[in-house]
């Protein structure tokens, strides 16, 4: 993989194919049970076991009012989300491993493909996935979709122990490699992936879990959290995880 570039547009590019078959999409059935994009994630896995790692936000038990689908993606073959086992963490952190079937598949390893050390100034590759209309290509008829992804090339801007953002400015986003004339809402990119370059290849830096329009922001939760959280969980001390339970639909 040729990192070096001075052209911020092919290095966008060049990031982007290397992570995309690492994020996945996360759909909702509507009422008439067709696909609506909601969420992004990223296929990770630790040992023997494979896991979609998301925002928690994106899987949480809705309001009892409001009547809500399963949640399901492609890897590429269909999975239903709801009713699995997860491990979660509410705010601050907002995140949620997943664990899905085990198969032949391309995941980042836990730790080995994360960057734990996040700093202020270098670049990060925000990389998932619009909730918007034209970024999807759905043939209710033939049951097909074929998704664009969004990609952004920034800077990190401050960092803390388990947080750190990215500056914004939608005129360096791209969708499908190339500039958007209108960015829209960001809806969608919600548990997408964040990277930063470490031995001429994207590492896992975060995951997304926030977007504030007003500063122009875009805030992770840092992998060294992910993988402290992770590691408590699996040692038997999970307090800091909600039960299963939380993540039912």
């Amino acid at each position: 993989m040729e990192a070096i570039t001075h052209d911020i547009t092919e290095l966008n590019r060049t990031w982007a194919s290397y992570v995309y078959p690492f994020v996945k999409p996360i759909f909702e059935a509507d009422a008439k049970e067709r696909p609506d994009p909601i969420a992004s994630s990223v296929l990770v896995s630790s040992g023997q076991k494979q896991f979609l790692l998301t925002a928690h936000h994106v899987i949480a038990e809705p309001p009892q009012f409001v009547e809500y689908g399963a949640l399901y993606t492609f890897l590429p073959e269909e999975f239903q989300l709801s009713g699995q086992p997860a491990l979660s963490a509410l705010d601050p952190h907002d995140i949620a491993l997943v664990e899905i079937p085990q198969a032949q598949r391309r995941c980042l390893r836990l730790p080995q493909h994360l960057a734990l050390d996040v700093r202020q100034g270098e670049v990060c590759l925000i990389f998932g996935y619009q909730a918007r209309a034209k970024c999807w290509d759905i043939d209710n008829a033939r049951h097909t979709l074929r998704p664009t992804p969004f990609s952004y090339l920034g800077a990190v801007s401050s960092t803390s122990d388990s947080k750190f953002t990215v500056r914004f400015n939608g005129s360096q986003a791209k969708r499908g490699g190339k500039s958007i004339p209108n960015v829209g809402k960001l809806n969608g990119i919600s548990g997408g992936g964040a990277f930063v370059l470490r031995n001429d290849r994207p590492r896992l830096a975060g995951v997304l879990i926030e977007y504030h329009a007003n500063k122009g922001m875009l805030v992770c939760t840092n992998s060294a959290a992910v993988w402290t959280m992770a590691k408590q969980f699996w040692g038997g001390k999970g307090a800091l995880f909600c039960p299963p339970s939380a993540f039912a639909r």
